[in-house]
């Protein structure tokens, strides 16, 4: 499949395309882009998004989780990338944050999806899946003009960015999944107190309630290292600020990962691409299990392990994990070079690693 020939980069107001009924208050360094139509709803997708670094760096396109804004990366992860030499996007996927919400689409009650597809009557399909939401990021490379680039996904981000790969190999120069899985029946699911912490809800809708809230689950995700609190309730306030949460629109998230179909056939032939699994062994939400049958999977990846590590990123493994996607750049790089510049012989990867 020929990659698509990239565009003018976009360049679009603020205020120009927040959706009227959930205008928050963007700040100085979101802009945002049409996409797109959904191939699944027919709706025009707009996506907010924020670029950091030298646009003449190689790109890397961060891709955030189920919920989560490209806001949550955290300027201090996003500055390591840029003085790693990464041109960095990252955006809010459809449904959160500033990007266009799918009103009017349907939802499914939360406890429905604990029960296999055959065993929930009239469910239905959801209205989106992840490859419409691997398209969003794709199409966001091409408005902005990058033909290729790195990408890197957390827990629903590294499902999309295994989407993307298995879509648009040619456009992907190094793969990075971060807690994450392989979708399908075969998933280890999460434990049975992060179920249930799951159905929980904040106190109220009142601007501390729901900041307390993201503390507590952060917490929950955070294994076995210290909480920055104040670092979780600022990040908490800002984005809160930024735009209301929208639960109908982390539903239809959800919806698209509980139902989409198994990508191990596909990760299987996956080639060529240099691949990074990051997993914590101490994650709750995505068991380690999970992470080793990505690399087992993927063909020449490489399996970075923590042992305490959770279903987030603390700020003592960041310079570790930047290190290791510097290392997938590297051999990105050298794949994607010129003929001439190229390497006589292709890089090997090791196939596991483990840190602890």
């Amino acid at each position: 499949m020929a990659a698509p020939n990239p565009v003018a980069p976009a360049v679009a107001s603020a205020s120009a395309e927040v959706p009227p009924k959930r205008r928050g208050s963007p700040l100085p360094d979101d802009k945002f882009v049409k996409v797109g139509r959904c191939a699944s709803t027919g709706r025009e997708i707009s996506i907010c998004y924020r670029t950091v670094g030298n646009p003449k760096d190689p790109c890397l396109l961060l891709v955030m989780g189920l919920g989560g804004c490209g806001l949550q990366w955290g300027e201090p992860l996003v500055q390591r990338f840029v003085s790693a030499g990464f041109y960095v996007v990252c955006y809010d996927n459809r449904d959160v944050g500033l990007s266009t919400h799918l009103d009017g689409c349907p939802t499914v009650f939360i406890a429905r999806m604990v029960l296999p597809s055959w065993a929930s009557l009239g469910e239905g399909q959801p209205p989106y899946t992840l490859y419409d939401m691997a398209e969003d990021g794709m199409n966001l490379l091409t408005a902005l003009g990058i033909e290729k680039a790195h990408i890197l996904g957390e827990s629903m981000g590294g499902m999309i960015v295994q989407c993307m790969a298995l879509r648009h190999p040619e456009r992907v120069k190094s793969l990075t999944i971060v807690y994450s899985h392989s979708g399908g029946p075969k998933v280890k699911p999460q434990t049975f107190k992060m179920s249930l912490a799951m159905l929980r809800e904040p106190a109220s809708n009142s601007l501390e309630d729901q900041v307390n809230f993201k503390v507590q689950m952060t917490r929950l995700f955070t294994g076995d290292y210290e909480l920055d609190e104040e670092m979780t309730r600022k990040m908490g306030l800002t984005t809160l600020s930024r735009c209301p949460e929208d639960g109908d629109g982390v539903l239809r998230q959800i919806w698209a990962v509980q139902r989409a179909k198994s990508r191990v056939k596909g990760l299987r032939n996956l080639r060529g691409i240099p691949t990074l699994i990051v997993h914590g062994m101490a994650d709750t939400m995505v068991p380690f299990e999970n992470g080793l049958q990505l690399a087992r999977l993927v063909d020449g990846s490489k399996l970075v392990s923590f042992a305490r590590m959770g279903h987030s990123l603390p700020k003592d493994l960041y310079d570790d994990i930047v290190a290791e996607v510097v290392l997938q750049r590297e051999r990105g790089e050298a794949m994607h070079a010129p003929a001439s510049a190229a390497p006589s012989e292709a890089s090997t990867f090791s196939a596991q690693e483990k840190r602890h």
